[in-house]
């Protein structure tokens, strides 16, 4: 009997150790996959491989006349950026948005969402939150000079399942473009009618004259835990939208400048109490202007002292999104020496050293830029907005 209890515990003992054992290799083999993975997927985007499959899709398809030919990066070869020349423009969006966006905030619109493509993608270090987006439900006169975006609410894991599906489709060995042929198939039709929810994002090119006199623009190094764009250089703040409402209470400001409030605060001074601010339990959205950073910025574009304008939409195909290009210029040498002094990357930007710090303040011409974008290692959003920077800048 004692014999047959200690075999029974020896027995028991061994199962436990092996089950551990093999939970162990488990755990390590997936690990080592997910790693693989991000290295593959690092490997691409230092390549630029998956932009190019992007254009290569739209040549093929007659479509080239759609994609973005830069005018003043160095290069003039196109980018994998869908856009019509009646959607470059110079409006002035501070206070308000120039009626260049309506948005319909009275209902958070249902898409499909693919809890398991987010969740593997999640599980591989990319920060994919349960909050809201703004989306474009239609481009009104999109080739009458009229431009308009109708933006509505929607959760961000539907705009999470449109990006990585097309991410998913655009790193296979032979890019698979089905997805992006169905949903994106050219300028016009593509916001005319959507047929996914195409989330509103902006990039916003923060340019500052320094006491050189010369202009000075904000790039950071985005982190590979950022969902579109990742592993990439690009202009700051660089951001997907959210409303401007709290219930029934609207921010003072129009949408496309509160956004840049708020992501202005979070991106260059990590203020992480600003995300998510329409769900943050306040009473009013304008709670983010007793911030001082944001006090800050808010008195310089009251002042007059720095303008906010935004200079052209496009259509990023290869993260789903349409990006609304914004210029905020800065007049002022001093204000440009607080920022430069005070400013604090999030989580977004990879820590840098002296070399490279995760936001650097360089000229606006500065060829390394041009180097970037013909090496496809600066977002498309960015490439964009710079080259509208440039062109508007230019003719002063």
């Amino acid at each position: 009997m004692a014999e047959t209890i200690l075999w029974l515990l020896v027995g028991g003992i061994v199962g436990a150790m092996i089950s551990a054992w093999y939970n162990t290799l488990v755990s390590q083999v997936q690990s080592h996959s997910r790693t693989s993975r991000v290295r593959k997927r690092q490997t691409q985007d230092a390549s630029g491989e998956v932009s190019r499959r992007v254009v290569q899709h739209y040549i093929e398809h007659g479509l080239e006349g759609d994609l973005y030919h830069p005018l003043f990066l160095g290069s003039s070869k196109p980018l994998a950026i869908v856009t019509h020349p009646s959607w470059k423009i110079q409006r002035a969006v501070f206070p308000d948005d120039a009626g260049l966006v309506t948005l319909d905030a009275a209902v958070k619109n249902i898409f499909e969402v693919d809890q398991r493509l987010i969740s593997k993608r999640q599980r591989q270090g990319v920060r994919i939150f349960d909050g809201e987006i703004l989306y474009a439900s239609a481009l009104e006169d999109a080739l009458g000079g009229g431009l308009s975006l109708r933006l509505a609410r929607c959760s961000f894991f539907s705009h999470a399942t449109v990006s990585l599906r097309l991410d998913r489709a655009l790193r296979r060995s032979r890019g698979q473009t089905e997805y992006l042929e169905a949903h994106f198939a050219g300028a016009a039709n593509t916001l005319r009618s959507p047929s996914v929810p195409l989330a509103v994002g902006s990039a916003c090119a923060m340019v500052f004259i320094a006491p050189d006199g010369y202009d000075y623009i904000a790039i950071q190094h985005r982190s590979a835990e950022v969902l579109a764009q990742g592993n990439l250089r690009s202009v700051v703040p660089c951001y997907g939208m959210e409303s401007n409402q709290i219930g029934g209470v609207v921010s003072k400001y129009g949408v496309l400048a509160y956004n840049f409030l708020r992501e202005y605060g979070e991106e260059i001074f990590d203020l992480e109490e600003v995300v998510h601010s329409v769900s943050s339990r306040r009473s009013s959205p304008d709670w983010i202007l007793s911030l001082p950073p944001i006090a800050s910025i808010e008195s310089e574009l009251t002042s007059g002292r720095t303008k906010l304008y935004a200079t052209g939409v496009c259509i990023l195909p290869r993260v789903g999104i349409v990006s609304v290009a914004l210029l905020a210029r800065s007049t002022s040498a001093s204000f440009f020496e607080e920022v430069r002094a005070e400013t604090r990357a999030n989580w977004e930007s990879i820590e840098g050293g002296n070399a490279s710090p995760p936001i650097e303040f360089m000229r606006l011409d500065d060829s390394r830029i041009d180097e970037w974008i013909a090496n496809q290692q600066l977002g498309e959003s960015s490439s964009f907005a710079i080259d509208q920077a440039r062109r508007i800048l230019r003719s002063k």
